[in-house]
């Protein structure tokens, strides 16, 4: 089984090596959607944390939820908000197992169809002691996960982790590049090249 489970880390990175900012959401469906299938689990999600409004914004689900349009309950939760999965979740450091009563799970993803209890299991994304988001996968019934399943959760966050500050970097490179240092203004060269475009 470990042998299995390494091999779909390897994947797992290999898929998120060349991810940027313009494809990281779609790959990341893929990859969950992979992950969903090979863990026989019924649900997954990537959130990244903002710790300036101390909310977690949903990134990414698979499988996506045709029944919720676009204001899913779920986009952004405030931690002084939230249920006590989410309220954890802020600055936990160790993959960590809920299980979660048909009635929680209904009310807290606003979903009205029936769904048993739940097992879900959450990994922390982490740059240091800093807990940047989390990867979840949820099981509708029981299900028991073992110390080599929570380690390669733990391996996989941590992959996510790695693109979400590449894309955090790039971001912050691609501003300075535009922006003046001093007035925090767009720039001559942002402003040649929205000229340009026009």
């Amino acid at each position: 089984m470990q042998s299995s489970l390494d091999v779909v880390v390897t994947g797992v990175a290999t898929r998120l090596m060349g991810v940027d900012a313009a494809t990281s959401v779609e790959v990341s469906r893929q990859v969950m959607a992979d992950l969903v299938a090979h863990l026989d689990v019924d649900v997954s999600f990537l959130r990244h944390h903002d710790h300036r409004i101390h909310a977690t914004k949903l990134i990414a689900k698979w499988p996506p939820r045709a029944d919720v349009g676009d204001a899913d309950p779920l986009e952004l939760v405030y931690f002084a908000d939230a249920d006590p999965m989410f309220a954890f979740a802020e600055n936990f450091q160790e993959p960590t197992v809920f299980r979660a009563e048909a009635e929680d799970y209904q009310r807290a993803t606003q979903d009205s169809r029936p769904v048993p209890t739940s097992s879900v299991v959450c990994a922390p994304l982490l740059s240091g002691d800093l807990t940047t988001g989390m990867l979840g996968f949820v099981k509708y019934g029981v299900r028991e996960w073992s110390v080599a399943e929570l380690n390669t959760l733990m391996a996989i966050a941590s992959l996510f982790a790695q693109v979400q500050a590449r894309i955090e970097a790039e971001d912050q490179l691609r501003y300075l590049a535009e922006h003046d240092d001093l007035t925090g203004l767009r720039n001559r060269r942002a402003l040649l090249a929205d000229v340009d475009a026009r």
